[in-house]
């Protein structure tokens, strides 16, 4: 299990959180501000953002650095390469420059098209946004659902997989942090492969604290985020594709998921101009520098030792 735990907003947390902001913020409790104090390191015991390191944190005051040419592009392969050894996958990876809901967006709306049929998983907070995402683009969405609390049941999608054949892909979310639920990913996955569907998978919370094996899985899209357990700061996220789900992708040139939200924007610059320009828009060159300053202390720690870090947090937070 994770670190993350349900939060009870009630009048007594939401208390806390307003002392807890008053006193970062420097406001006294009458609104009046008392002088900055945003040096002292607050220790985070939230679900997101999570706590940063010093020396990540420091990453942000270097140099800021030009997205682009011979001084950026040894940095940002470095990058790509530690994010594939942490999603463990040969699949292409996109850099993009906002929260991972953006990218969750992006993948749906880049493979399914308008009018087209989507299962997606839901048992709290975060699965039922896929499902907001799947209405936002037209799509016919399948409700695939488990109580709160509880985690999606394998055979529950294996008969809608028989019963709406028709369907292009499944979306879900891999640890639902409303609830603390961690899904049964690897067979879930295994089933939507079997079907020959695509994959759609949320790991924002996953990726990096729990095991995550995108190619042996069959993941297709997966989604991750800088914030949570790769330890670093919010505002970058990452998608990975596999070929099936490029397949899909370019088998219906109508899809609408927009100009920056689309897939194939980011293919065409990483294959046209991805020797010195791998995006169409600026990267926050600072914020993949602590990304990557981040990973690599995971990769040197080793993947294990770093998932049981979050295991032995996880025993003393619930054992008070």
């Amino acid at each position: 299990m994770l670190l993350y735990f349900r939060l009870n907003v009630s009048k007594i947390h939401t208390s806390r959180l307003l002392k807890l902001d008053n006193f970062m913020t420097g406001t006294s409790s009458n609104g009046t501000r008392k002088g900055l104090s945003m040096k002292t390191h607050i220790k985070l015991f939230t679900p997101g953002p999570g706590d940063v390191d010093e020396d990540i944190l420091a990453e942000m005051g270097s140099p800021v650095l030009r997205h682009y040419g011979p001084s950026w592009m040894p940095i940002y392969n470095d990058t790509q390469d530690l994010l594939h050894k942490i999603f463990k996958t040969r699949n292409d990876i996109f850099i993009v420059p906002g929260p991972a809901s953006a990218l969750l967006d992006m993948g749906i709306g880049s493979v399914v098209p308008v009018g087209g049929k989507i299962i997606v998983g839901s048992n709290g907070f975060f699965g039922d946004r896929l499902v907001d995402m799947a209405n936002a683009h037209g799509l016919v969405v399948i409700p695939f659902t488990a109580p709160m609390g509880e985690p999606l049941n394998p055979e529950i999608l294996r008969g809608l997989l028989e019963q709406h054949q028709d369907a292009v892909a499944v979306a879900v979310v891999h640890h639902e942090t409303s609830t603390t639920v961690l899904n049964p990913l690897k067979t879930l996955a295994g089933l939507v492969h079997d079907a020959g569907k695509i994959m759609i998978v949320d790991a924002v919370s996953s990726l990096a604290g729990v095991d995550v094996q995108t190619d042996n899985w069959h993941l297709d899209i997966c989604v991750s985020s800088a914030n949570k357990c790769l330890e670093a700061l919010p505002g970058v996220s990452f998608i990975s594709v596999s070929k099936e789900a490029w397949k899909v992708v370019d088998s219906h040139p109508g899809v609408t998921s927009g100009w920056y939200l689309n897939l194939r924007l980011w293919r065409k610059f990483a294959q046209e101009w991805g020797s010195w320009h791998p995006s169409p828009v600026t990267l926050p060159s600072n914020l993949i520098l602590a990304a990557r300053a981040a990973m690599q202390k995971i990769v040197d720690r080793g993947l294990d030792a770093h998932f049981n870090r979050y295991v032995q947090a996880s025993r003393i937070m619930r054992a008070g």
